[in-house]
């Protein structure tokens, strides 16, 4: 029979028991893994173990935590000892395990309140972790409602200086009349308030105003072009935009409100709606009195303004994000994100024209030792002014990007061996003319560089075009800096 105890507060796993082979000797086993202590007893009982003569024999095997043996193998022969020495010997070797067992609990106390201030610790880390997680939370909660805060403050304030109406009427008197209706309710201040006399007037001033308009209400009968065709050419101005591939301004031209008014013609509401108005009101008349005229274009046109300036504020968000998620922070460089679009973008073009695209990656020469000389904000600032120079030397056409740490490659449309040769002197020139000052410190540093251009012999793909001219780049710096290398 075996017995096993489990002790989880001590760790401890125990196992006791009789075996056919100690024949009423108790084996039992202690594992201490707190104190990383082993020890093994064999001790008799009643029934103790005897050998051939009918002696009585005991043994103690003591191990510790490395499995070496401390004490030899005690034998207790009957011929050596009596029934009486055996007990006293028994008794002092219990009170010697009772010693260690002492021992050891002291160890396992001590790991426990090891243990425990550990957890302390823990505790407490975990606390300032939580600490943490929550100002981030704040934060981001914080610019959360900044931009909740932004689009409710629209309506609260609606009027806004600069930003313009557009009336399109032919009469006089109804023009007067809107126009009283947004200043008097404090929409508009009376110098933003722009007045057409017939459509071709209208499309003329939206062309004009379009960046700042906020509104325009267009009357649908009126004199050589109605609002109906004001519309019209509204739309294909948006489509002419478009095709020139300037989304921004036909996104803009898009969400400028259309609102028309009628005093005859009632059944033009739909159809205007259909090409493009946004909201359509009566005139006042027998059925529509003066002060409803006036209550419905208020509620109309401050709705029709608070969505187009939200609009407008989503988009100016979705810009910032994007440029944030295409450029590097630091020196102002595209990322290397936006280089591999744009390459692929431009390797297709000079393949589908039969034109060149050419690579050149520039690297600052001892960069690390300029940072561990003047520090990483000094060498931050040469980033930024190699950056700048190269900017002021490059084509508008030209894009840099941030390659790598103190790398930036500038790809070069319709360029070959002689536009690399020039562009990398103009850049070096530069570099060497005005040192990069800061404070009393001046510091000069060199460039290399490594170039290359498709179609060649050596580039006829575009992960070659970016590989060539960074082993071109290795090239340079190999043999002494301070160059540019070419692989054609």
């Amino acid at each position: 029979m075996i017995k096993i105890t489990i002790n989880l507060l001590l760790n401890k796993i125990e196992f006791s028991g009789f075996t056919g082979s100690l024949r009423g000797r108790v084996f039992s086993y202690s594992l201490h893994n707190l104190t990383g202590f082993h020890r093994c007893y064999l001790c008799s009982h009643d029934g103790a173990r005897t050998n051939e003569g009918g002696n009585k024999v005991g043994s103690e095997t003591k191990y510790d935590g490395n499995n070496k043996r401390e004490n030899d193998i005690v034998n207790f022969d009957s011929d050596m000892e009596t029934e009486k020495e055996w007990g006293e010997k028994k008794e002092q070797l219990e009170n010697g395990w009772k010693k260690d067992k002492v021992v050891v609990y002291e160890n396992i106390t001590e790991k426990q309140e090891s243990f425990q201030q550990e957890v302390k610790s823990y505790d407490v880390e975990s606390e300032d972790m939580w600490t943490d997680m929550e100002m981030w939370t704040d934060i981001e909660k914080g610019y959360e409602s900044s931009i909740y805060e932004k689009i409710l403050s629209i309506e609260e304030n609606l009027k806004a200086k600069g930003r313009k109406c557009l009336v399109i009427d032919d009469s006089k008197f109804t023009r007067l009349n809107i126009i009283d209706i947004l200043t008097k309710h404090d929409i508009f201040d009376l110098e933003d308030i722009i007045e057409a006399e017939d459509g071709i007037e209208g499309i003329n001033k939206f062309t004009k105003f379009m960046v700042n308009l906020d509104i325009v209400i267009c009357d649908v009968q009126m004199r050589n072009m109605d609002g109906l065709k004001f519309i019209k050419a509204v739309n294909n101005m948006k489509k002419e935009y478009k095709a020139r591939g300037d989304m921004k301004t036909y996104f803009l031209i898009n969400i400028i409100p259309i609102i028309t008014i009628t005093g005859t013609a009632p059944g033009v509401k739909l159809e205007a709606l259909e090409i493009g108005a946004k909201d359509f009101v009566f005139k006042s008349s027998r059925e529509i009195t003066i002060e409803d005229f006036e209550k419905e274009i208020v509620a109309r046109t401050k709705i029709h303004i608070t969505l187009k300036r939200t609009y407008e504020s989503l988009l100016s968000s979705t810009e910032a994000l994007y440029q944030m998620s295409i450029i590097d922070p630091l020196t102002g460089a595209y990322n290397r994100r936006h280089m591999n679009e744009v390459l692929k973008i431009e390797y297709s073009r000079a393949l589908r024209n039969g034109s060149t695209l050419s690579v050149v990656i520039f690297d600052i020469d001892n960069f690390k030792n300029i940072n561990d000389t003047y520090g990483h904000t000094v060498g931050d600032r040469i980033l930024c002014e190699l950056v700048s120079r190269i900017k002021n030397v490059k084509r508008d056409y030209d894009q840099i990007f941030r390659f790598g740490g103190d790398e930036f490659l500038v790809m070069m449309p319709e360029t070959r061996s002689d536009g690399i040769k020039s562009f990398y002197e103009r850049v070096r020139e530069t570099i060497q003319k005005s040192p990069v000052k800061d404070g009393n410190i001046v510091m000069n540093f060199t460039i290399s560089a490594g170039a290359t251009f498709f179609p060649s012999k050596k580039t006829r793909t575009l992960e070659e075009l970016i590989k060539n001219a960074d082993d071109a780049l290795y090239n340079s710096k190999k043999s002494g800096k301070n160059q540019l290398t070419i692989f054609v």
